[in-house]
């Protein structure tokens, strides 16, 4: 475990790789756990100023039986964080 980085360093460095990416990124979410940071496009996830980057798998499945898997737009399926 001596080469693995705590959460901390992670969170810390993908807070320093968004600002590195003009506000186009930001940390849209973590899980300190499993020492991961989710890195999400700002004018793509960001609706209202809160964070939708979990899928709604019920309304996904329910699209793709009734239209097929390449006419499910993404926008149709995204979901608040749990924790926004």
């Amino acid at each position: 475990m001596e080469n693995v980085p705590w959460h901390s360093d992670v969170k810390e460095f993908s807070e320093v790789l968004a600002s590195k990416s003009g506000g186009v990124y930001e940390v849209a979410c973590e899980h300190a756990h499993s020492c991961c940071v989710l890195l999400a496009k700002v004018d793509k996830f960001k609706i209202n100023g809160k964070w939708h980057t979990w899928i709604d798998y019920d309304r996904f499945h329910e699209l793709v039986s009734f239209l097929s898997i390449y006419f499910v737009a993404q926008a149709d399926i995204l979901a608040d964080n749990p924790s926004s």
